[in-house]
């Protein structure tokens, strides 16, 4: 198998670089940094409806349903749900630091998995994360 040699070099493979790179647009969306156009395919779920959830209260994004494969694979979708799933303490740390960590924590999956999983199952292990070990990584800037 490859996945050892993807981590004695660091390097992520194809369907783990993805996921990074959407929660990388992601990190630039949340701060209104990426570009106009794609700052329209995002709302809030505050933005969406007044009434108070854990959703609105953590200002997450609100993911559009959709019946056809094509849409639920669309970035918009994918995008919203993978940085939904993020946990708070890595949303809010600096846009260098945010990038360093989650390679980390990326790297740390798939050696955990040891096993190329999707992009869905990949947002599920982030927000799964083992929170102790996170905060360990978090305060070790």
């Amino acid at each position: 198998h490859t996945i050892p040699l993807f981590i004695d070099s660091k390097t992520l493979p194809l369907n783990f670089l993805y996921y990074e790179s959407v929660c990388r647009l992601m990190y630039d969306v949340n701060n209104r940094t990426a570009p106009e156009n794609i700052l329209d395919l995002f709302s809030r779920t505050s933005d969406v409806h007044s009434y108070s959830t854990r959703s609105t209260s953590s200002q997450n994004f609100y993911v559009k349903e959709s019946r056809l494969n094509a849409q639920k694979n669309a970035f918009s979708r994918i995008g919203a749900h993978s940085w939904n799933r993020i946990p708070s303490c890595l949303r809010t740390l600096t846009k260098n630091s945010f990038k360093r960590k989650l390679k980390e924590i990326l790297l740390d999956l798939l050696e955990t998995e040891n096993s190329y999983i999707n992009v869905l199952a990949i947002a599920s292990k982030i927000e799964n994360y083992d929170l102790d070990h996170l905060e360990m990584v978090y305060y070790s800037l």
